[in-house]
């Protein structure tokens, strides 16, 4: 499963149902990796040692 970097505040962690937005550049490797595949499960990071499995529902350019 592909790993991806979750830019958090220090005490901030997504909870289950929560809708997330990865930075600009973490959006291109994302892209880049993927190539344009299925919306596929991947596993965010937030650099402190937690992870969270998560489903890509949306590759916008915004």
């Amino acid at each position: 499963m592909r790993h991806f970097y979750l830019a958090t505040e220090k005490d901030q962690r997504p909870e289950v149902g929560d809708v997330v937005t990865l930075d600009r550049e973490e959006s291109h490797h994302m892209g880049t990796v993927l190539r344009g595949g299925r919306w596929p499960q991947v596993v965010l990071t937030d650099g402190r040692g937690h992870r969270f499995a998560a489903r890509v529902t949306d590759r916008s350019r915004r």
